[in-house]
Formats: structure tokens, C-alpha cells, sequence
């Protein structure tokens, strides 16, 4: 076998390698046949020194990766790539189409509810200024009955000064019931608040999902 049939047929054994790592290789027993005939060897015994080139190739493709295996899953990453952009962009515009066909429905529910969640809050509000109205009625009562008391007669006066008195009391009894309730009113509307809170922030993470 000739120098040139030898490494004719390394290269030819080595297609699956990289163009770099088959031309090290061929460069190598290139040179090692160079230096076999330098040293005195004819051709042939520097070729048949050299090795078996079917022994060589199966040596060398054993401690390297073939390109064609490093390239498939590249390949096949690619390809999957655009099939799963193209999925989600199908499943995005079914969403949008759902929106817009269910929109004669989801948005009255909407307003609706946005409406009702007002009129609490404005129910709430009403009741809280209906409370301490009465509360700052029950004062006036008891301040205008003792002033009365003051300028009137003596048995009217002790008459009107104890109804004062009672107005009085009840108007602190009441300034605290009072204030009791409208806790417990602002705590309903804060847990209120929170719900309404919780619903969108848990429906925004389900769209993120």
C-alpha cells in the first residue's frame, strides 16, 4: 500500500470526525511515514509500519464523538424550538378569543360586582355617620336641657338638670358603643378589601402560570 492509498483511506474512515480532528490525524501519520522513509524504510515498509489503517480508524473514532452525534441533538433541539413558541402562541390567541367572545357576559358581572362592592362601602360610610349623629344629638340634648336648667326654676331646674345628666351618660355609653361598632365596621370592610385583594392577586398568578 502507498503512502497515499494509507492516508487516503484514514481520511475517508475519519468522515464522521470534524474537518480539524481528521486533518491532525492525517497530518500525523503523514509525518510519521515521512520520517520511516527518512530513516532508510521504503514506502511500502514505512506504510506497513505505520499500522493497520483499519485498526487506526477504529482507535481514533473510539476516543473521539463523531460529528454527526454532536450535531443530531442540536438539530433536533432546534426543531423543537419553533414547535413549542408555535404552541404557546396558539394557546394565547385561544385565550384572546375567549375574552372577546365572552365578553357580553364577563363584563356585566364586573360592573355588577364593582357596583355592589360600592354600595357596601357606601352603606358602611352611612351607617358610621348615622351613629355618631346620634351620638352628637344625645350632647346637644344634654347641653340645651342644662342650660335650661340654669335659667329656669328651681324645682324645674333639678327636673331638667337630672334629664342632662341622663342624656349625658347616655351619650358617653353611647360615644363608646359607637366607636365599638364602627372597629368592627372598618375590620369587615378591611377583610372585605383583602378578599377582593386575594381574588385578583391569586387569578393574576393562575394567568402567569
Amino acid at each position: 500500500m502507498t503512502k497515499m492509498e494509507f492516508l487516503a483511506k484514514i481520511r475517508l474512515g475519519l468522515s464522521s470526525l470534524t474537518e480539524d480532528e481528521i486533518q491532525r490525524s492525517f497530518e500525523f501519520y503523514r509525518e510519521m511515514i515521512d520520517d520511516r522513509i527518512e530513516d532508510g524504510l521504503t514506502e511500502e515498509e514505512a506504510v506497513a509500519a505505520a499500522g493497520d489503517p483499519n485498526e487506526i480508524i477504529r482507535n481514533i473514532l473510539a476516543e473521539s464523538t463523531p460529528k454527526k452525534q454532536v450535531q443530531k441533538p442540536q438539530t433536533e433541539q432546534n426543531k423543537q424550538i419553533p414547535q413549542k413558541k408555535s404552541s404557546n402562541s396558539g394557546w394565547t390567541l385561544l385565550a384572546v378569543l375567549l375574552i372577546i367572545l365572552g365578553s357580553p357576559l364577563w363584563i356585566p358581572l364586573i360592573v355588577t360586582a364593582v357596583a355592589i362592592v360600592i354600595a357596601i362601602f357606601a352603606i358602611i360610610i352611612s351607617v358610621i355617620i348615622a351613629l355618631y349623629a346620634v351620638v352628637l344629638s344625645l350632647g346637644i340634648v344634654a347641653l340645651a336641657l342644662l342650660a335650661m336648667a340654669l335659667t329656669g326654676s328651681f324645682a324645674k331646674g333639678i327636673l331638667l338638670f337630672g334629664a342632662a345628666l341622663i342624656c349625658a351618660g347616655l351619650t358617653i355609653l353611647s360615644l363608646f358603643t359607637v366607636n365599638f361598632i364602627v372597629k368592627l365596621l372598618f375590620l369587615l370592610c378591611k377583610a372585605l378589601f383583602s378578599g377582593i385583594k386575594s381574588i385578583f392577586v391569586r387569578r393574576k398568578a393562575n394567568d402567569n402560570c
